[in-house]
Order: structure tokens, then sequence, then C-alpha cells
């Protein structure tokens, strides 16, 4: 091997092989703008204009870091798993005294689909803390499939041993204005619902007239004076199955009707209005398909 000097202070060399290397096939190979450092004829790392490169190996893993890993984005966009359609791609966590076995996965497979993985019947959690050691567990998935979205859990050892078999979906809050579980929207439930405890419900006091209905109305009691007290109802459209219950608060419904007025040409019970006229009575009306209907009627 031969080496030439020159006064700018570097050298020009050819390929090195390690004297070391009976097979001599552990070399670093330099080339046009390139550097492949080889072990056994094979390139382990790669070094071009585009970047490093680090080849698939029948190792468990092709890169072994001990120690931190800090990536800043430049003009890519940070960190990104490249897969074939076929390939799950996965990050694996480890407890290195267990052998070949994970404690949990984050992968993605063909399907677009992003699965989040506890290992060995494991529980999920995701931590949220303030300060180091002072940590919430909010939401968590259980060993069973059991989700839960729990308020002030500090607890991860809260399992879904603890619950019901029967509840796969768990929401853990109280009544003091703060920790309520909100649904803004339309809430599904395809089978029974068992309440075990209180029902409220939204109660909307009406004492000027003509009142319109508002979205979130269910209960509307009606008071002050009108001749006759009107409640204008929405137009049935994407109102199928809602349930309105209207009562004379005040009790003078005999002097002061409250006449019920479908939207346009729309009826309830196939009339173009309802009026109640019973003191402290109550009309219970559901919204069809086709027009609202009386569900109940106390006459007071």
């Amino acid at each position: 091997m031969s080496y030439k000097y020159s006064n700018g202070g570097f050298t020009v060399q050819g390929d090195i092989k390690a004297a070391e290397d009976a097979e001599r096939n552990t070399i670093i190979d330099f080339g046009e703008d390139l550097i492949q450092l080889q072990t056994s004829g094979s390139t382990r790392l790669h070094i071009d204009n585009n970047g490093i490169y680090i080849p698939d190996s029948p190792a468990d893993a092709s890169l072994f870091v001990s120690g931190g890993i800090e990536i800043t984005p430049g003009n890519q966009e940070g960190l990104r798993f490249m897969k074939s359609a076929t390939q799950l791609n996965f990050i694996s966590f480890q407890d290195g005294t267990d052998g070949g076995s994970y404690n949990a996965r984050l992968s993605y497979n063909s399907q677009e689909y992003l699965f989040i993985a506890p290992g060995r019947g494991a529980d999920f959690f995701i931590n949220s803390g303030e300060s180091s050691g002072d940590f919430t567990y909010p939401f968590s998935i259980m060993d069973d499939g059991t989700a839960k979205f729990t308020k002030g859990l500090t607890d991860s050892s809260v399992r879904a041993t603890d619950l019901d078999s029967s509840i796969s979906f768990y929401v853990s809050g109280t009544t003091d204005g703060n920790n309520n579980a909100v649904f803004d929207g339309n809430v599904v439930m395809n089978g029974t619902t068992l309440q075990a405890s209180a029902q409220r419900v939204s109660t909307t006091v009406a004492s000027s007239f003509p009142y319109t209905v508002a979205e979130g109305d269910y209960v509307i009691l009606v008071e002050g004076t009108g001749s006759p007290r009107t409640i204008d109802l929405p137009a049935k459209a994407n109102h199928a199955g809602r349930v309105l219950i209207i009562k004379d608060a005040t009790g003078n419904a005999s002097s002061n009707n409250i006449e019920i007025d479908p939207n346009g040409s729309e009826t309830i019970d196939g009339t173009s209005t309802k009026l109640m006229s019973g003191d402290k009575s109550s009309l219970t009306i559901v919204c069809g398909s086709d027009q609202w209907f009386v569900l109940g009627n106390y006459p007071g």
C-alpha cells in the first residue's frame, strides 16, 4: 500500500484493509463521492451524497446504539419508517433480560392500520404529568380490550379486572362541573343503556313568546303569560327520533294556552298545531319521518 502526501494537509490513498483480518475482506472502500464500510465482503455502512445507508443484516437489528439519539430535522420531515406493501413495520420495546420476547409494539401494516400492542397481556397507558414523578393515566386500554378514560388516575395497577366483564368502554368522572364526560354531537347506542345513577336532562325555561325550540332543548318549562304562548318546533329534517317534553310550569294554561306549532306546513298528529289548555298540563312528542307525534299527554 502506498501513500501520497501533499502540502495541503491531507492524504490521497486507496481502499483500506484491516491488517489483522486474515481473509482481507474487512475494508473501507473509497469511491467517487462514496465510502463503504465492509465486513466479510458485505457492505455494513454506505455513505454518499444522498446520506448514510445501513443495509439489512441477518441479526435482530442492523444498528445498535448505546445511549440517546437526537434527531434535528433539516430539509426532511424527521423520522420516517419505510416498508413494502407486504411488510409489517413496528417499533418494539423490550426488556433486555427477557430474551427475544417483546414488551410492547407500535406497528403499521399494508392495510394502513396503526397498531399499539402491549406485550404478553399487558395494559396500554397514555401518560401525562406536570413534572417528573407526577404522573396520571387519563386513557388506558386494558388487556381484555376495555378502553378507559379516568381522570386523576395515578395508579397504573388499576386494571380491567377491577371492572365488570361486560364493560368495554369506561369513563370515570364526577359531577363537580369539571369532570363530566361531554359528547359534543350525536351519540348512537346500539344496545341496552343501563343508567346506574340519577338522570339529568337539559331543561329550558321559556318565558318570552313565540319561543323557538333550540338544538339543545329537551324539557321546556313554559312560564309567563301569552295569548297564546307559542312554542315553534324545528323543521323535522335531521330531527327524526328527537323527543321533546313541554310543561305548563306556571300552571295557567287554561287562560294562557300553550300552542305547539310545527315548522311551515308540517304537522303534529296530522294537525297544523297542538293546543295545551289544562293548568299544569304537559305534552311529550317525538319527531317522525313525516311529522311530529304525541307520545304522552297529561291534561292537567
